[in-house]
């Protein structure tokens, strides 16, 4: 039985044992049996007729064991990103405690679910075979390699983004994406969102910072009122337009442009892959049409010293030296030789206004660098 014990009577051994007169008397001399008895015993059959006279014989017991081990409850393995089972055993009313075994891996590294088949064999042929559940599992999204993105900052516009990286706490590859339509041309900042994937349905984000700066297209209108500047220096093209009709000036594709007439300004920087207009200028300076520039000559420039001359032919009435805050500097001039002794002055950029024997206004720059 379940408890590992059997037991029979003497009469259970009896093979048709008979007597003349009495009623016969069956007894054994072994009667309970165990776990330790298990195959043949032999036991004596005694048979007596209650009158003093008795007979015996050897029976033949077979004790074999019919039960089964005890059905186990194994509990689910569960781990993430790996798992591992432990032997699992049991118990049988004659072997005690059984340890199981199974033809099945204990350890399982991948997420998913699987099974571990388990034989309990008490050794006298009763055996059972009983499933087990591993499941592995992944709840836990990858960890960025760093804490925080650096901003990325570029002029014009960001062709191309670098993407991060991170890592899982479960073997296999992290696929980086991000949100972002390259090339992000926008001016400002625009925030780019990475998203961290561990292909086991985990998932984390991040973020960055990309700040695209316009390129420089302010502007300079000097004192004299008609010399209009950019003040990017580093521009690799400029175009210099009317905004009447945003028409290019011919000819006009310095950092620096003269107005001849009374209008609108405005010119267009070119830095890098970078295009952009800068705001109108308006040029309203009275008697514009009576001042001519560029028809002489004025050297050298930039000039070292201060020191340079005036060719121009024609009379010359009076020479005026003009700096950026408009004020004239009286400098020696001899008009004999248009010798101008600008020794005095700074560094810095001037204007030379030449007054002509008819009253017309002859205006350029010069360049001092000491």
């Amino acid at each position: 039985d379940a408890a590992g014990n059997a037991s029979i009577v003497g009469a259970d051994l009896d093979g048709g044992s008979t007597d003349n007169c009495s009623v016969l008397i069956f007894s054994a001399s072994q009667t309970a049996f165990t776990c330790a008895d298990l195959g043949t015993v032999n036991v004596i059959l005694t048979v007596s007729d209650g009158s003093s006279s008795s007979s015996n014989c050897v029976a033949i017991v077979t004790v074999i064991d019919t039960i089964s081990p005890v059905l186990p409850a194994l509990a689910n393995v569960t781990g993430e990103c790996s798992a591992t089972a432990i032997t699992a055993t049991t118990t049988d009313n004659c072997s005690g405690t059984i340890t199981g075994t199974t033809a099945d891996p204990l350890t399982y590294n991948a997420q998913g679910t699987y099974t571990i088949n388990w034989t309990f064999d008490d050794g006298n042929g009763n055996s059972i075979t009983v499933p087990q559940t591993v499941i592995v599992n992944d709840v836990t999204g990858p960890i960025a390699d760093n804490a925080s993105l650096t901003d990325i900052s570029e002029v014009c516009e960001v062709t191309s983004l670098v993407a991060p990286t991170a890592s899982d706490n479960c073997a296999g590859v992290v696929t980086v994406t991000s949100d972002a339509s390259l090339p992000i041309n926008t001016v400002g900042t625009t925030v780019v969102t990475w998203a961290y994937d561990d292909g086991n349905g985990n998932t984390s984000t991040q973020t960055q910072n990309v700040i695209v700066n316009g390129i420089d297209v302010t502007t300079t209108l000097d004192v004299d009122g008609v010399t209009i500047s950019s003040n990017n220096t580093a521009a690799t093209n400029y175009i210099w337009i009317n905004c009447s009709d945003n028409a290019p000036i011919s000819g006009e594709t310095n950092v620096e442009f003269i107005a001849t007439v009374i209008g609108d300004y405005a010119v267009i920087v070119t830095e890098g892959n970078c295009t952009d207009t800068s705001n109108c200028v308006t040029v309203d300076i009275l008697d514009l049409d009576e001042i001519i520039f560029d028809d002489f000559i004025l050297y050298p420039n930039p000039t070292a010293d201060g020191m340079f001359t005036i060719s121009y032919e024609g009379v010359i009435q009076k020479i005026d030296v003009v700096d950026m805050l408009g004020r004239v500097i009286s400098l020696p001039v001899n008009l004999e030789t248009n010798v101008i002794d600008g020794t005095e002055l700074a560094t810095g950029k001037y204007m030379v206004r030449l007054y002509t024997e008819s009253n017309t206004i002859l205006q350029q720059g010069v360049v001092v660098f000491k």
